[in-house]
């Protein structure tokens, strides 16, 4: 294994059943993965190199606004574990900076693919709690496609652009938009990223925010 491409991860637990788990899981799923499990968050003052913080919610409180450390004030995402089926708890999540939540029943199964997906930029919550959310911050300011309509003549996205930012305002992931509209996975990369670009964000997260600055 190439150290250069090695992927450095935080994992906030205390369950040491669940962190060997998880780690088991990782070494044959994510080989490029280097996981440093602690317990509580004063770890996160001694990793400057992250590339995902994992807290798993069953044991580890969320961080309080007494501590410098919360999703939005760290260059690396967070992605929350074990959580409950809550569609508030998401929007809340949302709302904080999280990029996504894996819910007690999916903690493992889904893992590797949130992990990715976060680190592809993406946003790891079910589709109905993203349009929920996107849905949240628009009304009652206006119907999505106005909205769309709007801040992409404002930054001048193309038609295609623009396609792909309605199904990403809808809470599709990379795969659905690629079978919607027909065209490949790379395609619906290339494409977002030019919408990141020209919107000069990063994130779907921040493109939660940038609507709902827009539209205040």
């Amino acid at each position: 294994m190439d150290d250069t491409n090695t992927l450095e991860i935080l994992l906030l637990t205390k369950s040491k059943n669940f962190s060997a788990l998880l780690l088991e899981l990782l070494s044959r799923t994510k080989p490029n993965v280097k996981v440093h499990v602690h317990n509580n968050y004063s770890a996160l003052s001694t990793h400057s190199n992250l590339s995902l913080l994992m807290i798993d919610y069953r044991t580890v409180p969320s961080p309080t606004s007494s501590l410098s450390y919360n999703p939005k004030s760290t260059s690396y995402p967070w992605l929350l574990l074990n959580t409950q089926e809550s569609s508030n708890l998401s929007y809340q999540l949302i709302q904080q900076g999280y990029l996504g939540e894996i819910s007690h029943k999916y903690a493992l199964e889904h893992l590797s693919k949130a992990i990715e997906s976060i680190l592809n930029g993406e946003m790891w919550f079910s589709r109905t709690t993203l349009s929920n959310a996107i849905r949240h911050e628009i009304h009652p300011k206006g119907p999505l496609n106005s909205v769309i309509q709007n801040i992409s003549h404002k930054h001048l996205l193309t038609k295609k652009e623009r396609k792909v930012l309605h199904l990403l305002l809808d809470g599709m992931n990379n795969y659905e938009i690629s079978e919607q509209c027909h065209i490949s996975i790379n395609t619906v990369k290339t494409h977002i990223s030019n919408v990141y670009k020209k919107f000069n964000i990063h994130s779907r997260n921040e493109l939660l925010q940038l609507i709902e600055k827009e539209f205040n």
